[in-house]
């Protein structure tokens, strides 16, 4: 409700973790001397709520270094990546490309095979960036808008 503080589902704390769940997002929170950490998963995406827990519990590990995150990816202080300059390791920085993904599991925007799809209420988005030649955007395939005023009558 707009103007209200929004409440968690879910809130446990667990061996130095702070869990808190909200719908199918998931977060999880440490902090250390001087340090802070937080991950974000979403239900049925990064597992369910008992999956998410266990694995940042027996993976997730934050010091003054720099923090492991769950999957085992170290993100130091200190680190580039192999990033010095605009354009370097784009594909690889420092993840693989990732979906967006809503608070409810929907994939909003995928990225494979050099195509960039967008989705919402029905409506899909697709550029074909295998087909992009120029400076012009590349072609937008979209699913045409419901009908409106439409009415359904038996015959007999």
């Amino acid at each position: 409700i707009a103007g209200q503080a929004a409440q968690w589902d879910v809130q446990e704390h667990e061996d130095g973790w702070h869990f808190k769940k909200q719908g199918k997002v998931m977060v999880a929170i440490a902090k250390a001397a001087g340090a802070a950490s937080v991950e974000i998963g979403i239900e049925g995406v990064d597992g369910s709520w008992d999956e998410f827990k266990t694995r940042i519990k027996a993976n997730a590990a934050l010091s003054r270094d720099g923090y492991t995150t769950s999957r085992g990816d170290f993100i130091g202080e200190n680190d580039t990546y192999g990033i010095e300059q605009p354009g370097d390791l784009v594909d690889e920085f420092p993840f693989p490309r990732m979906k967006v993904v809503n608070s409810e599991g929907n994939v909003l925007v995928d990225y494979r095979d050099d195509k960039l799809v967008m989705q919402k209420d029905g409506r899909r988005n697709v550029l074909d960036f295998s087909k992009w030649q120029g400076l012009e955007p590349p072609p937008v395939t979209r699913v045409p808008d419901k009908p409106q005023n439409l009415s359904v009558v038996e015959i007999k």
